[in-house]
């Protein structure tokens, strides 16, 4: 799990957003992760533009297209990923605490309650040489759940680009 030093979950759900004591290195692996996306669409900016000049516009176009939707597609996720996802139900906060502990024994993951109010839901998962894990920071409150979703791997924090998607699916039909 991510360290998020001083967690403030009050002031989370308030802005809706976490806060927290961003450590120097973190602060460096974001600004690395900003520059890394910025180069996806920077360079693949460059290489559409050089097609388009030289007007062999065609098949070509593709590739570098792609390469600058994924990139920007990273931007987005790392400027959001601190920002906090709501979930309405009608649920009452013990029976929610009930259905994530089912859903964490089911699905095997680690549960770990920080508050009354906060929970974390770690996600060990093992791909490629280095395993990573997701954390689902949960914040249930009457009426609805705040969630975010964070990475962290052994050598910089990515942000999560798709699985906050099926995430929410997940909690969605858990909180039926």
């Amino acid at each position: 799990m991510r360290n998020l030093h001083n967690l403030d979950a009050k002031k989370s759900i308030q802005f809706r957003k976490l806060i927290f004591d961003e450590s120097n290195s973190a602060a460096s692996d974001r600004l690395f992760t900003y520059i890394m996306f910025s180069g996806f669409v920077l360079i693949s900016l460059c290489i559409i533009l050089d097609i388009v000049v030289s007007n062999e516009v065609s098949f070509s176009l593709i590739f570098p297209f792609l390469i600058m939707i994924f990139g920007l597609r990273g931007l987005y996720c790392q400027f959001t990923e601190m920002n906090l996802r709501e979930i309405r139900t009608d649920i009452l906060p013990e029976e929610i605490k009930k259905k994530l502990t089912d859903y964490s024994k089911r699905k095997k993951y680690m549960l770990y309650q920080a508050t009354d109010y906060l929970f974390f839901l770690n996600e060990p998962t093992h791909e490629g040489f280095s395993g990573y894990e997701q954390t689902t920071f949960i914040f249930i409150i009457e009426g609805k759940i705040l969630y975010t979703l964070l990475k962290e791997t052994t050598r910089f924090n990515t942000p999560v680009l798709f699985a906050q998607y099926f995430k929410a699916r997940d909690l969605k039909r858990i909180l039926r």
